[in-house]
């Protein structure tokens, strides 16, 4: 009867050790899976960040094609130029709730990744990136954007223009 009862606990005791194996082997495989998610959810929030940052610039350009259009309804066309002093986050309706201000030479060592900022000292705009990794590696950590004004005749479209007239962009300068 005793060689019964030891069969028994024999088998009770594979049958404990195949959990385990089976916990293990369930346990491995959710860790595999936790990081090929985690590594894809850092992938599509820098994806989700570069194209906050389009957004951006795509506002900016709008609203300085609106600002060099009235300029030129009015027949300012020589005041152009005086639009790439100014910083275009001040003609957007509604600022970016990641915009840091207007500094005087700033350091981006002081300012938050993920922010942008106008440095007035060099009329730069910049944005400072919060998942540079995942852009392109070797690409610096910001992005800078900056208001040019171009004198050239080839966007004259009128045969009386002045010399003063010309276009403005906002160009990325990285």
């Amino acid at each position: 009867m005793r060689s019964g009862c030891f069969k028994v606990n024999s088998v009770a005791h594979l049958q404990r050790g195949a959990g385990r194996l089976e916990f293990a082997v369930v346990v491995a495989v959710l860790g595999v899976l936790m990081t090929v998610f985690l590594q894809r959810v850092q992938f599509y929030q820098a994806e989700a960040e570069q194209a906050a940052m389009q957004t951006v610039v795509a506002q900016l350009r709008t609203a300085l094609a609106v600002k060099v259009g009235a300029r030129y309804l009015r027949g300012e066309n020589q005041k152009l130029s005086l639009l790439a002093e100014e910083n275009p986050m001040t003609w957007l309706e509604r600022l970016p709730p990641n915009y840091a201000g207007e500094y005087d030479g700033a350091k981006p060592g002081n300012l938050l990744s993920g922010h942008w900022y106008f440095d007035s000292h060099s009329k730069t705009l910049t944005y400072l990136l919060n998942k540079r990794n995942y852009f392109f590696p070797e690409t610096q950590n910001r992005h800078n954007f900056k208001l040019e004004f171009r004198r050239t005749e080839g966007i004259l479209t009128n045969s009386h223009a002045t010399p003063e007239a010309g276009g403005l962009s906002l160009e990325q300068i990285d």
